[in-house]
Parts: structure tokens; C-alpha cells; sequence
């Protein structure tokens, strides 16, 4: 969900804002996810619920002041900071979902600092190394690959890749390429053609 047509704009003016203000606007950007609604056994298990993750971006210089103070005791200011983002993204995503407005039973807010702790990351990042131009330049795609200079070693995942889930699933393919020393994201094109062709062509006609 995106709150403006030039979003550059509205991200870079969203994020040179004080933390003030910032927990009192809509985000410029918002990320909804049912995650329950991809599991074909979530409603046998958990029958009536479903789970919602959304995910926005901040700045993490509005959480710094917290960062050396330890999960659950950073203090009421840290919470109701984080709880006032949480609460504007909640806000923005019950607009768009207003059938969910008297359901939400449970609601959590994490942070960069969530992400430092639980993910091990640096200044809050939830998708591994910073996705800026020079990650994409010939020099560094040359460098960061599945198949490294030790023996035995190779990468997968959306850091070989590109940011996301689709990024980690053909950072897979790839290592498994390399692994393998086959081309198999060629193959598996050619199996899809090869099924295509079966499914359309020469199943046609066919009675049950």
C-alpha cells in the first residue's frame, strides 16, 4: 500500500521527520501479509483466526536512544513510541480491510530494535545487506555469488539475489546451480514448457 504516487518523495520527506511527528502520520509505506491464509492446514488447526503481519519503514535514529537498553525494560517512553507507530499502521490497514475493524484480538508492535535482537541485524534491517545502487553494480554481483572461493562453501538466499521472498528463492536455485554444476533454472523452464505443451496440446481430447 503505497500513500502517494512519487513515493521517493514521500519517503524521504516521511523520514526526515522528528520521531514526534513521524508517530503521528500514516507511513508512506505499508506491507500487509496473511501469512495464515498461505497455510492450507491453519484453518483446521486454528479454526475462526487468522494472523496478519504489516511492515513499514522508520528511521532508525527515532529508536538509537534505546538501542543498549535490553528487550522488555527499555521503559514506557520506548513502548509508547513504538506503540503510536504500530497504532497509525493498524489505523491505515483497517482501511483497507475495514471487515477486520472489531476482530483484532491481539496486536504487537516490533521495532528496529526487535530486529537487532531476534534477527541479529545491524541498525534494524529485515532484509540483510542494504539494497542500494552499488549492491547492484557488475563489480559486486561478480563478488557476492553462490559459488565462493572456499572449497565446499556456497550462498543461498535473498542476499545472493535480490531483497524478498522471491529474492531467496532464486538465490536457492542458484546456489543449487552452482552445487550441482547443472543450470537448473534453465531445466526448470524447460520442464514448465514441456508441461504447458502436454497440458494444452496433447491432452486435448482426452475423456475422463
Amino acid at each position: 500500500m503505497l500513500s502517494g504516487n512519487n513515493q521517493t518523495e514521500v519517503v524521504e520527506k516521511y523520514l526526515d521527520m522528528t520521531f514526534e511527528e513521524a508517530s503521528n502520520q500514516q507511513p508512506p509505506i505499508l506491507f500487509a501479509s496473511f501469512g495464515s491464509a498461505k497455510d492450507p492446514l491453519y484453518n483446521k488447526h486454528h479454526p475462526g483466526k487468522s494472523t496478519l503481519t504489516v511492515i513499514t519503514l522508520v528511521n532508525y535514529e527515532w529508536f538509537a536512544p534505546w538501542e543498549k537498553e535490553r528487550p522488555l525494560h527499555r521503559g514506557d517512553d520506548y513502548e509508547a513510541l513504538k506503540n503510536a507507530f504500530g497504532h497509525q499502521m493498524l489505523q491505515w490497514t483497517l482501511k483497507h480491510f475495514p471487515q477486520l475493524e472489531d476482530k483484532v484480538e491481539h496486536f504487537e508492535v516490533g521495532s528496529p530494535l526487535s530486529n537487532n535482537y531476534y534477527i541479529g541485524s545491524d541498525r534494524g534491517e529485515i532484509y540483510g545487506m542494504d539494497h542500494n545502487k552499488g549492491r547492484f553494480t557488475p563489480e559486486m554481483i561478480a563478488k557476492i555469488r553462490s559459488q565462493s572461493d572456499v572449497p565446499g562453501l556456497f550462498f543461498a538466499g535473498h542476499d545472493v539475489i535480490t531483497a524478498g521472498i522471491a529474492g531467496a528463492l532464486v538465490g536457492g536455485i542458484t546456489c543449487a546451480s552452482a552445487i550441482l554444476k547443472r543450470r537448473i533454472y534453465a531445466e526448470m523452464l524447460k520442464y514448465k514448457a514441456k508441461l504447458w505443451l502436454k497440458n494444452n496440446f496433447f491432452g486435448v481430447g482426452k475423456t475422463k
